[in-house]
């Protein structure tokens, strides 16, 4: 029995079929009911069946969101499906991580989707805003960039999403912070809009809400976050943020977290971990402003300074409250907020600090606190304390974010530099240092210090090394400290030799490596490029030994010491001169016996490919990132690694460069080494060019005699040529005289003839202004002519002007009178008109009352009698609605016939500039009143055809359409005749018009005629006194010819006077270019000397120059292959050897 209903039972649907029918049902339902059923329904299967729910109904449910937004209910359940699709069951076998990316390429392909859930923040209601929110985190997540650029276009979006943190609903608005947070990390643009939206304040006072930085948790931390998104790298905020004040805000934060009111039983001690969290990430903040070498970096470093923020932060580093995190951090920011700005270096010097917590009582008599504290020290001198003494390893690294925070304080600074120098000195001669003395630590035998803490060494010689580093007046002064008293017979170490000893001692001993590298570090950038410090070095000759020996006998496995040994062997050498203590010579071939050219060069690339140096700028120099037990990887500081890192490649070839050639140092504007072989080379060219400049100065003697012989013979020829150059000079003076008397003759003619010319002219010129007055007067007559004919027919114009003005005026008046005849008129139509439509309906009453007695007389038959009355019924209905569209049609007509009166009368009024259209109009208006008198006559008998008999009512309103018809048509024919008769007037006024441009036209014409006469009469006499000019110039250039002549023949004999003082100055040329000969040699053998000198200069600076491209590509993270250099090297060297 079982089994047969088992057989009629409907199949089994499984999960995708009901899913498939939900989702048919969601998309063809029309009751908001049945579309909510089915969206529950998908729900259930959502986070089972994320991939089929999405399959089959995501755009039914993104269109649920835009179209019954109004419905709560509905939202939500949308919201939540959604929601479960992008965060489906870990079993279920449908989940992957492809799913979100295809619901988030879904929502973020169109923009309506984006505005339809930013639409959703505008309502009050909880869930639709907090699953809004929600689901935007989730589709940022999978697509960020996507996800920005739609919540950029959509109107309000940004806004929508700020205000946001201020509901008072803590779900909704931490929501918003953390897709604000996931928003805003990579977008410049998106930063700044979420900025100017008052961001700053609202999270500002979210965190106050929140209990601030000692009471804060994870919300704290999440609008922290946020703050650092905004201000990460974006210059915009950061002056935004300083300019509204909130740097004030920051500093007021820090300040009370320092003030630490409560006692340690009122506080939990789990809230400490979010209170160092907190502080560690406003710090982080404040760090964020000071990005080394930015733009807006000084601005910031003092607006914190004035605001306080920086005692802030030294009570946050030295109260000894927080964590050692915190104290890191703390001691971080504060050397950012000094580095690289002198005035804070200088300031920051004179800081006072509370090393230790303060414990704080209220007192009530006067209301102040007491507070109990220890002395305050300064705030060096607290740095060196946190840095110098032995502490545990749980401290290093508030020991070496202090350590930063001394190099902050004179980096970049010399004054400084020079002074913390002279103040160690001081006190490690005196030996009355309360706190560790940098000297006096690295000059500490390790005997006497022991081995217990590397980093109290390492950070000494850190220290040392950035006092030192590219400072030749430190570098100077620290030279001349020396151990020992020579009156007392004890020998004088200096302390470069007191450092290598303890060097050589530690490395003989044992010591920690961080020891060794750190003495190491400090001599490699002391000796660099300090010959003096070289020397220094080289006066105990048995530390090259013992530096060999170390480089040699360590194993591979150990690379650091050996490679630093071998860096600063090439150091010494590079920078070693013929006159050191060791010769240039012997420690090059010292270094090349015992160690080797390919043994020298392989320390140093393992060294430089050891993973601690070659890593060096991503590995974190923390504890915390090393929490192995032991002592952390920490052996170098970042200046050293730069340093060796752009000077890598010139190390590397140190060994290859010739004994012979000194390296030249310019230090202090005082150069430094040099080659003496190129001395010697260049005393043996000196030599040999005074020889050659002995032969030069016999050869002058020579030149000299030969000279002597023909200056005598120029003083012969000087005496002929003057006894010559007086007879030409008589010559030259009896021409003078005859030419005088003949230019004195040509001055009398020149005077007559131009006599004779101005009177001719004076005549032609009087003859012109007499022609010219008689052609004047003649213009005259004929312009008053003209005007006297102009100005009659002007007074002729006005007066028909006038007359016309009289006529328009009767007319109007004329006008105004028919208007109001047809206004009575149309009035009295309108009276008969109701009596018409009284009579109608009069005669309609009597034909239902004569209907009525008609169906009481014929009940017999009924139903024909009821089938006719039906008929008469509905014949009387259409004829009374016929009747009342006749009385439109005439009520229309009317209107126009109105209208077309107003439209005459605009005409009539714009016809005052018209004068020849006046008695035209007076006749158009009386064809009007005929034509109005004969349409109310046609009128009046179509309505008696109306009343004849109700049989004929049919016919009679068929009529009067067709009558209307017609007088519609004419009359239209009768305004358009009107407007032709307006334009035909129009036409007559312009060609009165024409004709007067006409007239004025030809006196122009004649005006311009009078004026060309009177201007060729001018030119005729004008070229007649310019020919007579011509004449007169033409004599006067004959003249002028002549005495050209007579002046030529005196130039010959100048000329031949100057032949003679040529060839005496030729001999003086030959004379001249003997001596220049003597001189150019001379010039040549300086020029050789100073191409030598350059030599050796552009070599230096070819060499920096490519050291400075090679660092610059590693800036800007290309590789440098090393092997380049050393072929580079071995070319330079074949070329020497071909040389």
């Amino acid at each position: 029995m079982f089994r047969i209903l088992e057989s009629q039972a409907p199949a089994k649907q499984t999960a995708t079929d009901t899913i498939n029918t939900l989702s048919s049902r969601l998309q063809s339902a029309t009751l908001l009911e049945d579309r909510r059923a089915a969206i529950q329904g998908l729900r259930s299967f959502s986070k089972t069946y994320p991939a089929s729910v999405a399959s089959g109904a995501l755009r039914p449910l993104i269109s649920c969101l835009r179209n019954d937004r109004e419905d709560v209910d509905t939202i939500k359940v949308v919201l939540e499906t959604l929601l479960m699709l992008f965060t489906p069951d870990e079993n279920s076998p449908e989940a992957s991580d492809e799913i979100a990316l295809w619901l988030s390429d879904e929502f973020t392909q169109r923009q309506d989707n984006i505005t339809a859930l930013l639409d959703l923040l505008d309502t009050r209601d909880f869930y639709s805003r907090l699953y809004s929110l929600q689901l935007m985190f989730q589709i940022s997540s999978a697509r960020p960039e996507r996800t920005q650029e739609c919540i950029l276009t959509a109107p309000l979006g940004i806004p929508r999403l700020v205000s946001a943190l201020g509901d008072s609903r803590e779900p909704v608005r931490n929501e918003a912070l953390l897709l604000l947070i996931a928003l805003t990390p990579a977008s410049e643009e998106f930063q700044k809009l979420v900025a100017f939206e008052n961001a700053f304040d609202l999270i500002f006072s979210l965190i106050e809400a929140e209990g601030a930085l000692i009471h804060g948790s994870e919300v704290v931390e999440d609008c922290l976050a946020l703050l650092a998104n905004l201000l990460r790298l974006n210059i915009s905020n950061q002056s935004y943020f300083r300019e509204t004040g909130c740097v004030k805000r920051l500093a007021k934060l820090l300040a009370d977290a320092n003030q630490d009111q409560e006692s340690e039983d009122q506080t939990l001690q789990w809230t400490f971990a979010h209170r160092d969290k907190n502080i560690w990430g406003l710090l982080v903040i404040i760090q964020l402003f000071l990005v080394k070498g930015g733009v807006n970096t000084p601005a910031n470093q003092m607006a914190y300074w004035n605001h306080g923020v920086m005692e802030q932060v030294l009570s946050t580093a030295f109260g000894q409250r927080f964590n050692v995190n915190v104290t890191a951090k703390a001691l971080a920011t504060c050397a950012d907020l000094i580095r690289a700005n002198k005035p804070l270096q200088e300031r920051f010097g004179d800081v006072e600090v509370v090393w230790g917590p303060q414990e704080a009582n209220n007192a009530a008599a006067n209301g102040t606190m007491e507070v109990k504290q220890t002395q305050p020290i300064n705030v060096i001198e607290a740095l060196l304390k946190l840095t110098l003494e032995p502490a545990p390893i749980s401290l290093l690294d508030a020991r070496l974010a202090a350590c930063e925070c001394v190099k902050a304080f004179f980096a970049n600074h010399s004054g400084i530099r020079v002074h913390v120098l002279g103040r160690a000195i001081q006190g490690h001669v005196s030996g009355e240092d309360q706190i560790p003395n940098i000297l006096s630590v690295l000059l500490t035998s390790p005997e006497s210090r022991g081995n217990a803490d590397p980093y109290q060494t390492w950070m000494a010689a850190v220290l040392m090394y950035q006092l030192l580093w590219e400072n030749p007046e430190a570098k100077e002064i620290a030279m001349g400290v020396t151990e020992g008293d020579a009156e007392q017979g004890e020998e004088v170490v200096t302390c470069i030799q007191t450092i290598v000893g303890n060097l050589i001692t530690g490395l003989q001993r044992g010591d920690d490596e961080r020891i060794t590298l750190g003495y190491l570090m400090l001599l490699c950038g002391w000796l660099y490029e300090e010959p003096d410090a070289v020397n220094d070095f080289l006066g105990e000759g048995s530390s090259i030994q013992s530096l060999l020996q170390e480089v040699k006998h360590r194993g591979i496995s150990n690379v650091l010491v050996p490679g630093l040994c071998t860096i600063l062997l090439g150091i010494i050498y590079e920078f070693s001169s013929k006159d050191s203590p060791i010769p240039r010579k012997t420690l090059h071939k010292l270094i090349l016996d015992q160690l080797g050219r390919e043994q020298y060069i392989d320390r140093i690339t393992r060294f430089r490919e050891a993973p601690l140096v070659r890593d060096f700028e991503v590995l974190p120099q923390t504890v915390g990132a090393q929490s192995d037990g032991g002592l952390p990887e920490i052996y170098f500081d970042r200046a050293f690694i730069e340093f060796l890192k752009d000077n890598f490649s010139r190390l590397t070839r140190a060994i290859d460069r010739e004994p012979e050639l000194e390296i030249s140092i310019i230090t202090n504007g005082v150069e430094r080494g040099v080659s003496r072989e190129l001395v010697d080379t260049l005393r043996a060219e000196i030599e040999e060019k005074g020889s050659v400049v002995q032969k030069l100065e016999e050869d002058l003697l020579a030149l000299q005699s030969k000279f002597e012989q023909e200056q005598a013979e120029h003083r012969k020829t000087r005496d002929s040529t003057a006894v010559e150059s007086t007879k030409s000079q008589q010559v030259t003076e009896s021409l003078k005289r005859s030419h005088e008397k003949d230019i004195a003759a040509l001055k009398e003619q020149q005077k007559r003839d131009q006599n004779e010319l101005s009177r001719k002219h004076e005549e032609q010129i009087r003859a012109c202004e007499k022609r010219l007055k008689e052609t004047a007067a003649d213009y005259e007559r004929q312009l008053y002519h003209a005007k006297k004919h102009h100005d009659g027919e002007a007074a002729d114009l006005r007066k028909y002007i006038r007359s016309l003005e009289t006529d328009l005026a009767r007319v109007r008046d004329q006008h105004v009178g028919e208007i109001a005849k047809l206004k009575a008129t149309i009035q009295k139509l309108s009276s008969e008109a109701e009596k018409i439509k009284g009579q109608h309906v009069a005669e309609v009453l009597d034909l239902n009352s004569t209907i009525q007695s008609l169906q009481s007389g014929l009940e017999s038959n009924k139903e024909q009698h009821t089938a006719e009355m039906s008929e008469l019924h509905k014949t009387a209905g259409k004829l009374q609605s016929e009747l009342e569209l006749n009385k439109q049609k005439h009520a229309s007509e009317l209107s126009d016939l109105n209208k077309t009166i107003e439209e005459l009368r605009s005409q009539l009024e714009a016809s005052k500039e018209k004068h020849a259209e006046l008695s035209a109009q007076s006749e158009t208006i009386s064809t009007l009143q005929s034509e109005i008198d004969a349409q109310k006559g046609k009128h009046a008998e179509e309505l008696e055809k109306h009343a004849t008999s109700l049989s004929e009512l049919q016919k009679t309103v068929e009529d009067l359409q067709s009558g209307s018809g017609a007088n519609t048509e004419k009359h239209a024919h009768e305004v358009s005749g009107l407007n032709d008769t307006i334009q035909t007037l129009k036409l007559d006024i312009d060609k009165i018009k024409q004709q007067h441009k006409a007239e004025i036209a030809e006196h122009e014409t004649t005006k311009h005629g009078l004026q060309s006469e009177l201007k060729s009469t001018i030119e005729k006499s004008t070229h007649d006194l310019q020919s007579a000019r011509d004449d007169s110039s033409d004599k006067h250039a004959a003249l002028e010819k002549r005495i050209e002549n007579a002046e030529s023949e005196v130039e010959q004999a100048k000329a031949e006077a100057q032949k003679t003082a040529a060839a005496l100055e030729a001999v003086r040329k030959e004379l001249e270019k003997a001596r220049s000969e003597a001189s150019e040699k001379e010039e040549a053998r300086q020029a050789a000397q100073s191409e030598l000198e350059d030599l050796l200069i552009v070599f230096g600076d070819l060499e920096a120059k490519r050291n400075q491209d090679k660092q610059r590509l590693k800036d800007l993270g290309q590789e440098v292959s090393e092997a380049e250099d050393e072929d580079e090297d071995d070319d330079e060297e074949e070329d020497e050897e071909d040389e």
